[in-house]
C-alpha cells in the first residue's frame, strides 16, 4: 500500500513523503487518501505546476486560490497539495 510506504519512510528526507505527512497532520484524511496524495506529490511536474500557480498569485488568499483551482478542474487531493504549497 502507498500509505505503508509513507509511514515506513516518514523519518527520511523524501520530499513527497514529507508533503504527504504535512497534509495528514493538517487534515482528517484516511490512510488511502494520504497514500493517493503521496502519489500525486511524487510527480515533480505536478508539484512544479502547483508552485507556479502559487508563485503567480502570491498576493491572494486561499479562497482566491480555490477559485483558480476551480477553473483548473483539480481534485480535492490536488487542492490539499496546492494549499500546502501556499504555506511552504
Amino acid at each position: 500500500k502507498l500509505y505503508d510506504f509513507v509511514e515506513k519512510h516518514k523519518d527520511e528526507n523524501i520530499d513527497f513523503v514529507k508533503r504527504a505527512k504535512s497534509i495528514q497532520n493538517s487534515h482528517d484524511l484516511t490512510n488511502e487518501e494520504i497514500g493517493f496524495i503521496s502519489l500525486i506529490c511524487a510527480n515533480k511536474k505536478v508539484i512544479k505546476n502547483f508552485q507556479a500557480i502559487v508563485d503567480s498569485n502570491q498576493d491572494c488568499d486561499l479562497e482566491k486560490l480555490k477559485d483558480i483551482v476551480g477553473t483548473e478542474g483539480m481534485s480535492d487531493s490536488e487542492i490539499f497539495i496546492l494549499e500546502l504549497s501556499l504555506y511552504l
